[in-house]
């Protein structure tokens, strides 16, 4: 407000919303992207055996951290807007917090290290390396909010910044490691020095945005920060539990080598993620508005037409790599994990799933806050009973179609959930007819893929993955036209696209011309 009453937007040159969450969406995407590169690299330069005992030691990183970070981090952004002369001390209670958290599993790591042999198979093997793992969860856990203090000043360029920079210099120290020394122990060491870089990194930009580091520390304002974040953070626990039991599971009864195999096997698709992630990130203030004023069939609408959107590219991708699993792996780790493409085939189901977006549609709820994980503490034992069935039935497969069935369970009664609260009916199934038309021009594509791929059988496998590839992509774009998959709005936005990128091109060349 100025002097006369009158609201004054605040902009500081940075930018709208959209353009912000663009630029932290092209920050994350670049970080992905880096980050494909070191495990590839290692799988190369390691051992079967060895890259297991990466695999596990990393899983247990992964793990730690998704379980400790009890979202305090978060707390960042909406406790800085509520005490802005404080932001320093928000800040600075994350990092206290995160220290404690982290020193006390460092300690647990150093002086009990054994802890691993009750999970493991092959604790002992890991067991030298768990004090090195223990201090590297320490740093990252120290650094996690490293985009979150940027990001809720208001310094999302820096954000981005700092999300490509560690990532980068993550790689780069993990891919020297790998190269030089090729063990456990040197990518530890590497994770140790990434865990200094990035601490470095948070705080060399606190200093520079609030002309310190240090301040007295608030304890009413941290137990605020940590009571308002514990009760999601446990809640989340559950499911973290949920959905990484299958990996210790395996182990469990397995040796590393063959979890190497699992792991491959269990190959992610993150860009997929994140464009999910992106397009519900959108969604989410209509779904909001919508909720406000009741209005249901609105909700459906626009839920249905995101699921739709993102079934134009997340449906020719599950087909594309189920017909070429096989090249898609060996090419990614080489023949020798090509044990893991039956696993990749049935894991890819979590991409169809991925489509729905719903934990985003429960969120509208709020009696259904305890939902989840009411949901998770019921099919936690299920699971486990699931795993050891699928164990004994078909070894590694049997491990992953029981996750995969898991996962199903869970999605149907989510889904049945949110039906329920939308008052959805039979006559609104109808609008997921535009997915059926997508999976037809998507079958058909395969078709001619599989064709091809079988004409190319001695062909390098990255000229067969290239081949069929763009091969897939044209016959899915023409049946997608042909069957009425993309509609004449997106029709008229791809001329565009298409005209303006001839513009663009015409210029450089005139301007080329001319020079």
């Amino acid at each position: 407000m100025n002097r006369n009453g009158t609201k004054v937007e605040v902009n500081n040159g940075r930018g709208g919303l959209t353009q912000r969450a663009a630029l932290l969406m092209a920050a994350n995407v670049c970080a992905t992207i880096i980050l494909f590169v070191p495990p590839l690299v290692l799988a190369r330069t390691m051992s079967q055996s060895e890259y297991g005992l990466y695999k596990q030691a990393f899983q247990i990183m992964a793990s730690a951290l998704a379980l400790l970070n009890l979202q305090v981090a978060v707390s960042v952004f909406y406790f800085s807007e509520r005490a802005p002369d404080k932001r320093l001390q928000v800040a600075l209670n994350v990092m206290l917090f995160y220290s404690a958290v982290g020193l006390l599993v460092f300690l647990v790591f150093l002086f009990w290290p054994g802890w691993v042999n009750l999970i493991f198979k092959d604790g002992s093997l890991l067991v030298p390396h768990i004090p090195l793992l223990g201090f590297a969860i320490f740093l990252s856990l120290v650094s996690t909010n490293l985009d979150a203090v940027p990001i809720a000043a208001g310094d999302v360029r820096i954000a981005s910044g700092l999300i490509v920079l560690s990532q980068l210099s993550k790689a780069i120290i993990m891919i020297v490691a790998a190269l030089l020394f090729g063990t456990l122990n040197a990518i530890l060491v590497a994770a140790i020095i990434q865990g200094l870089v990035q601490t470095a990194f948070m705080v060399g930009y606190i200093r520079w945005r609030f002309g310190r580091f240090l301040a007295p520390i608030d304890r009413p304002l941290m137990r605020a920060q940590i009571g308002n974040a514990l009760p999601f953070g446990i809640g989340g626990i559950a499911a973290i539990v949920q959905n990484d039991m299958h990996s210790y599971f395996v182990s469990h009864f397995f040796d590393a080598a063959t979890f190497a195999i699992y792991a491959v096997g269990c190959f992610q698709l993150p860009l997929l993620g994140m464009l999910a992630t992106s397009f519900a990130s959108a969604l989410n203030p209509e779904l909001a508005k919508h909720k406000e004023l009741g209005d249901y069939r609105a909700i459906i609408d626009l839920w249905m037409e995101v699921m739709r959107k993102l079934a134009l590219l997340f449906v020719p991708a599950f087909a594309l790599l189920l017909v070429m699993r096989r090249e898609f792996i060996t090419l990614l780790y080489t023949a020798n994990y090509a044990e893991s493409v039956p696993i990749f085939a049935i894991y890819l189901i979590n991409v169809l799933i991925g489509i729905c977006v719903h934990l985003h549609i429960l969120r509208l709820f709020d009696r259904l806050k305890f939902f989840r994980l009411k949901l998770y503490l019921a099919l936690i034992p299920v699971t486990g009973g699931a795993l050891y069935l699928g164990l004994k039935t078909g070894g590694l497969v049997g491990v992953v179609v029981a996750s995969a069935c898991i996962q199903t369970l869970d999605f149907g009664i989510t889904l049945a959930m949110i039906n329920r609260e939308l008052k959805m009916t039979r006559h609104d199934l109808r609008l997921l007819t535009p997915i059926l038309k997508i999976a037809t021009a998507a079958a058909m594509a395969s078709l001619v893929t599989v064709i091809l791929r079988y004409t190319l059988l001695h062909a390098p496998v990255l000229t067969i993955l290239l081949a069929c590839a763009a091969a897939f992509g044209l016959a899915y774009i023409a049946i997608s036209f042909a069957v009425g998959v993309v509609t004449e709005e997106e029709k008229e936005w791809l001329r565009r696209m298409w005209a303006k990128l001839n513009r663009n091109g015409n210029n450089r060349m005139s301007s080329a011309t001319e020079g």
